[in-house]
């Protein structure tokens, strides 16, 4: 209630099929989304990636899991997702 995503946030998100698992990651803080080419303005649904917080880290250094939405980066998306979301 009142958050709201950022657009590229948003197209990551529609470009999963709207998975809730990822809505509730992106809206705990514990996933951000990255643009693989740091063109910020670029939003194309194969230039974005999510990236997982490590459990234990607080800092920039701790993120893990660069998932793209290639079909290999769907895959590990998915099986990252299980593990994180119950």
């Amino acid at each position: 209630s009142g958050q709201w995503l950022s657009e590229h946030h948003l197209v990551y998100w529609q470009s999963t099929g709207f998975d809730e698992r990822v809505l509730k990651l992106l809206k705990s803080g514990q996933a951000s989304v990255h643009h693989r080419d740091t063109d910020r303005s670029n939003n194309e649904p194969e230039n974005l990636e999510l990236r997982l917080k490590h459990p234990a880290g607080n800092n920039q250094d701790d993120w893990i899991h660069i998932l793209s939405l290639t079909e290999g980066g769907r895959n590990k998306m998915r099986n990252a997702l299980k593990e994180r979301v119950r």
